[in-house]
């Protein structure tokens, strides 16, 4: 028996469609729907593995809806070497297209309430040909009370 995507799954997708997209990250694997230790397995040189760290849920102000607050790493695993857990400037690099491919719409496409970046720091994967950095974004975005697989869109809409 195959499970539906969740919300969280399709909010997680919805950041990777646009990096997918984005010229100066072409490079790049963009993985979604595993570990990030699964993901450097994966036959990428490099890439950007997206998931959910961190979610909190409160009772939205109407509609009998729920407020998801969920925190999403994007991990950037380069070429390239950093010192320790520093952030190299590749790294930086492409955490700053990761931005500039997902600053054109700060709601997904109406999936989102919002996002809003938080915080970028040195990963564990540093070594003497790669390094890693890891950039988590704080998402907002609702489900109906009792159906966590579908997403309530701005304008009414549904994904």
């Amino acid at each position: 028996m195959s499970s539906p995507d969740t919300a969280f799954a399709k909010v997680e997708d919805a950041f990777a469609d646009p990096l997918r997209d984005y010229p100066d990250l072409a490079g790049y694997g963009v993985v979604t729907e595993r570990s990030v230790d699964i993901a450097g397995e994966e036959d990428f040189d490099q890439q950007i593995a997206i998931f959910t760290v961190h979610l909190d849920h409160e009772l939205a102000d109407e509609n009998n809806q729920t407020l998801h607050t969920a925190t999403i790493a994007f991990e950037v695993t380069a070429r390239g070497p950093a010192n320790g857990m520093s952030l190299g400037r590749t790294n930086l690099t492409v955490i700053a297209h990761i931005i500039a491919a997902l600053s054109d719409d700060r709601t997904l496409g109406g999936r989102l309430l919002d996002w809003q970046e938080i915080d970028t720091a040195g990963a564990a994967g540093n070594g003497k040909d790669v390094s890693a950095a890891s950039l988590q974004i704080r998402a907002q975005f609702f489900t109906s009370r009792t159906d966590w697989f579908t997403l309530l869109g701005q304008g009414g809409a549904t994904f």
